[in-house]
């Protein structure tokens, strides 16, 4: 039981006592005082109040199958997805079994813009164990408990799951909290502790958050989408060598998505990422200590540097040799700014008219007023006074009986023909991304906006792949009255199943997404010493920036997906460092603006900027939409020398 569990537990017994006798009531009450103010296990390692001890996975035994679940995500978080991880080990030595898992079983809710159920289905053979791994949205999640539906059957009783335990989701635009990830063998190390200084504001409020993991690096997550809620990870160098390979694969793609990655300790950068360097050292200050008192409880230490990459849209610390005693206080403040850049995307939010306006999916979303007016006033005068005269004048009063509700059948019909006539009934999208494809581990990371709208509700609602993370940029309590009970299956893909798009109204995502793809840029120097691009992209480039290994600017126009085209020099490229980290940590349509606009800015020698005319890097969402708006930029890096290209 958690400690918010035990204060409630208190609070309704205590209402119990009361009716008993104010003497009880009153032992009660001190009691849960007693309870609020009682040390726990709470050091500057933490960062705040937790317990001390770990509640064991909840485990359970369901005919042949056992069942064990956990949540693998702890504390609060305003973005990101909490991961359940649930072991099915089937006993039956011959019979296979369907298991679906689905939680909340108990739902406090039954109203109101929340998930009313995640769920999976998977086939567990015979003598076998399956883990799966249960994601929830940044979205609100009412209830408790874990479901299990066995071929079909939904079993008596539900396995004890306090998902609260998870730690809160929901956007705040107060919260300035930093949350971090931090491994074991790392908080043993207390080299965050030096900092502890540097982590509180001038109320002496925690704004920094460090619990150490309760699960060892060799079992933490293998999907990014585990890491998302997290503003930094750090580990040990130790940690990276022992963590599987699939563990290691997860990190670095959080990495590359916008997360930030402290290592303890000394760790090979790949060779593309190695030029995208710069140094916090102690110069870097940008205020002083608020007052004397701090400045001596932490004197400014001078000299070490420590390094940090900018890889992908993130950014990773690597601490080297460095010992905790020898950072200072401006180290802190940038070490800290680091970690602030990967929540920045998620410290605002929109309502969904300013979402639409922001970022509009169809052009008019205005309700014709004026129209339907007039409609509603031929409607009141047809089906009152009209037809009452007519009727009077035939002596056919008794006909009212029919004529009233064939008019409001006519009525009903004219409106939902003029809305179909109006708006059709295929469905809109609309996405802006922008890629970074790193070309030597065929590596491509995708940041942007998505945005649909439909007449009427689609049935199918969305699907994306296992890597995508969604974040609805306005907070649920934004949307406006009513109830969106949303609903998400992970059998075979992420699929938003219901609830996430209602008819006629906008809806609109952020989204983050790594994986593997093979798509490139080839070039070829001519003989007259020009370059040729072959667009392997995947779709139609409309327009084309390539920096040389020299710094010269190359650019082309309009290349068919396939197709090739010769490219023409223009000036030296400026080296602009951090520039995609930039993007990240502000507001990304205007950061994709500005990147269009100032190519030359932002390019590296060795790395292109292609305009694509639609976005071959995310998938399309929902399936049925007709009319699709797309524009999609990709950053490539491939850190060729000139000698690598062929010659015609």
């Amino acid at each position: 039981m958690n400690r918010a569990a035990i204060q409630d537990h208190f609070y309704v017994r205590g209402f119990r006592a009361l009716r008993r006798s104010w003497l009880s009531c009153a032992a009660w009450y001190l009691a849960s005082v007693l309870l609020l103010v009682a040390p726990t296990r709470a050091d500057a390692q933490t960062g705040g109040f937790t317990l001390t001890t770990t509640p064991p996975p909840a485990a359970k035994q369901f005919g042949d199958i056992n069942v064990k679940a956990d949540a693998l995500s702890s504390g609060g978080s305003m973005h990101g997805y909490l991961e359940y991880r649930v072991s099915l080990t089937n006993l039956s030595p011959t019979r296979s079994h369907q298991v679906t898992v689905s939680l909340p079983a108990t739902s406090f809710s039954r109203r109101g813009h929340i998930i009313r159920e995640i769920k999976r289905t998977v086939e567990v053979a015979a003598s076998t164990t399956a883990v799966v791994s249960l994601f929830q949205p940044p979205w609100p999640l009412s209830g408790n408990d874990l479901e299990i539906i066995i071929d079909g059957q939904s079993q008596a009783e539900a396995l004890p799951l306090n998902l609260s335990q998870a730690g809160g989701m929901g956007w705040n635009p107060t919260d300035e909290t930093i949350h971090l990830l931090v491994s074991q063998s790392a908080s043993k190390k207390r080299f965050l502790d030096q900092g502890e200084f540097a982590f509180t504001d001038s109320a002496s409020r925690k704004q920094v958050i460090y619990p150490s993991s309760d699960w060892p690096v060799q079992e933490w997550s293998t999907n990014w989408l585990g890491f998302s809620r997290y503003d930094g990870v750090v580990v040990t160098s130790e940690d990276l060598h022992s963590m599987p390979a699939a563990v290691q694969s997860a990190l670095w793609h959080y990495l590359e998505c916008g997360g930030s990655l402290m290592v303890l300790g000394t760790w090979p950068v790949p060779s593309q990422w190695q030029g995208w360097r710069e140094e916090i050292t102690d110069g870097n200050q940008e205020e002083e200590p608020s007052s004397v008192a701090a400045a001596k409880k932490k004197p400014r230490a001078r000299g070490p540097r420590l390094p940090v990459y900018h890889v992908g849209f993130g950014e990773m610390i690597v601490t080297g040799e460095i010992d905790a005693t020898q950072v200072g206080w401006a180290h802190w403040q940038a070490i800290r700014l680091v970690w602030t850049r990967s929540r920045t995307p998620w410290a605002r939010g929109f309502a969904r008219s300013d979402a639409n306006l922001k970022f509009p999916v169809v052009e008019r979303l205005n309700t014709p007023v004026r129209g339907l007016f007039v409609l509603m006033l031929v409607f009141a005068i047809t089906i009152g006074p009209a037809n009452l005269v007519l009727l009077a004048r035939k002596r056919k009063k008794l006909w009212m009986l029919w004529t009233v509700p064939a008019i409001s059948l006519a009525t009903c019909l004219a409106v939902s023909g003029y809305a179909l006539w109006a708006e059709g009934i295929s469905a809109y999208t609309r996405t802006e991304t922008l890629t970074i494809l790193d070309e030597q581990s065929h590596q491509a990371t995708t940041i942007g906006w998505l945005a649909f709208y439909s007449p009427l509700t689609p049935g199918e609602g969305l699907h994306f792949s296992y890597e995508t993370e969604l974040t609805a940029p306005q907070p649920p309590y934004w949307i406006g009255q009513g109830s969106s009970l949303r609903s998400v299956d992970w059998t075979q893909d992420q699929h938003l199943a219901t609830g996430w798009i209602a008819a006629r109204a906008p809806a609109h995502f952020t989204v983050r997404k790594s994986e593997v793809r093979r798509e490139r840029l080839s070039l070829r120097r001519e003989a007259n010493g020009s370059f040729t691009a072959v667009n392997g992209l995947g779709a139609d480039i409309r327009q084309l920036w390539w920096a040389d290994q020299d710094g010269r600017m190359h650019t082309a126009d309009k290349i068919a997906a396939g197709a090739s085209a010769q490219l023409q020099p223009l000036g030296q490229v400026q080296r602009g460092l951090g520039g995609m980290r930039m993007t990240f940590s502000q507001d990304w349509l205007e950061g994709f603006e500005s990147l269009r606009k100032n190519p030359d800015a932002f390019l590296r020698p060795g790395c292109y900027l292609a305009v694509l005319e639609a976005s071959p890097f995310l998938e399309e969402g929902l399936r049925s939409a007709r009319t699709k708006k797309s524009l999609a930029m990709v950053y490539g890096i491939k850190q060729e020398s000139p000698d690598q290209y062929r010659e015609r």
